[in-house]
């Protein structure tokens, strides 16, 4: 008994730390950092075959140009990317299974190939589009955007696996990224759209506010051990409206609360304003990206949002953001083609999201500035890529 007492305070008297000895100092590591940029509504059915069947019957045409085209005026930002973030709002499908709504959006599955070539990382499918082809479209889509190697969320053949974040690992971080899709009480899109136990759909609710809440709070506690930093992306508010709705306000503060990191809408088609909630950024609306569904939208105004996301040796995480002003295409004569805007058109657009975060009408801003919207420019003679 003695003897085992003697070994017990010997097997102590090592583990203490020495007199005078300083504990050894925390494991410091290299700084590392992760560049996304995000865009809008990616649209590449309906009007986008169209386009490029016209080119055709112009005269041969490569290719490889035309895989090119749509992202080609932003590519110098998005190919530098080490992750490039979109909404694809549309199908991947072959499906004729047409869900009754005002709008269809489809795009053959080998289109799929134009987000490859651009370097698309990572899809968000919690829009009101990835049902315009019912169940079939959904699972296709799914599947070919992920054959592809592109990650998607949001989605899926039931509400579990439209809930499940899609996973990235880039320079030693792993990001996680969420979806939903919530409209309030404006929605004009069948109540068939939303997953369900039994049946796919989408990550959202039709207009059950308390429901879609505690979803964002479950999944993105769930989500945040498992990962650096939390994305998440809504589709919300009015379609054509720079007014934020007062939901979009609340769910982005559940997010944050929950543990998002940074918070990017889409869904109206126009720019919305953008803050921070703490340390958060929070943009409500980047507006339309590469959109085919129209062929020459009056609002050209949009935006690219960069986010850099850092994790220094001592383990603490910051993202920063900065809005990037592009127009949506080069009308007339290059359709569906967004550019960069020169440092002039860009400060009018920043001053603008900047305005759009605390108005209260429609139009407000741009009357304070003076800056009208632009005018609709007629014609779409397409050029040779």
């Amino acid at each position: 008994m003695v003897d085992s007492l003697f070994c017990a305070l010997l097997l102590l008297a090592a583990d203490a730390p020495s007199a005078g000895v300083p504990a050894s100092p925390a494991v410091r590591t290299e700084p590392r950092e992760v560049k996304i940029v995000a865009g809008g509504d990616v649209t590449l059915g309906h009007h986008l075959p169209e386009f490029f069947e016209e080119l055709k019957r112009r005269g041969p045409v490569d290719e490889q140009a035309l895989l090119e085209y749509p992202f080609r005026g932003v590519s110098s930002l998005t190919q530098t990317a080490d992750v490039f973030w979109v909404n694809s709002e549309g199908t991947f499908t072959r499906s004729e299974d047409k869900t009754e709504k005002n709008f269809n959006f489809k795009a053959d599955p080998v289109d799929a190939r134009i987000l490859q070539v651009a370097g698309v990382d990572v899809a968000q499918l919690a829009n009101n589009h990835l049902y315009d082809y019912g169940p079939a479209g959904v699972i296709e889509t799914r599947k070919t955007l992920e054959q592809a190697g592109i990650g998607v969320y949001g989605a899926g053949q039931d509400l579990a696996e439209a809930r499940k974040p899609v996973i990235l690992e880039r320079n030693g971080l792993k990001l996680g990224f969420l979806g939903y899709l919530y409209m309030g009480e404006h929605s004009i899109e069948p109540e068939a759209l939303y997953a369900t136990p039994e049946k796919p759909g989408i990550a959202g609710t039709h207009m059950d506010y308390e429901a879609i809440r505690s979803w964002i709070l479950e999944d993105i506690s769930k989500l945040r051990p498992q990962v650096d930093f939390v994305f998440v992306g809504f589709h919300w508010g009015r379609e054509g409206k720079n007014l934020i709705e007062s939901y979009q306000r609340e769910l982005a503060h559940a997010a944050v609360e929950a543990g998002a990191d940074a918070v990017v809408g889409h869904h109206p088609h126009v720019l919305q304003g953008f803050e921070m909630i703490g340390e958060v950024p929070v943009y409500y609306s980047l507006g339309n990206f590469v959109f085919a569904g129209n062929w020459n939208p009056r609002r050209k105004d949009a935006g690219l949002l960069e986010l850099i996301a850092r994790k220094d040796g001592e383990g603490k995480k910051s993202v920063k953001a900065r809005l990037i002003p592009i127009s949506v295409d080069r009308q007339p004569g290059f359709p569906f083609q967004p550019y960069l805007y020169p440092p002039a058109e860009a400060a009018r657009v920043e001053k603008l999201a900047s305005c759009y975060l605390s108005a209260k009408e429609e139009g407000e801003c741009e009357a304070k500035l003076g800056f009208p919207y632009p005018v609709k420019k007629e014609g779409r003679e397409p050029p040779r890529p």
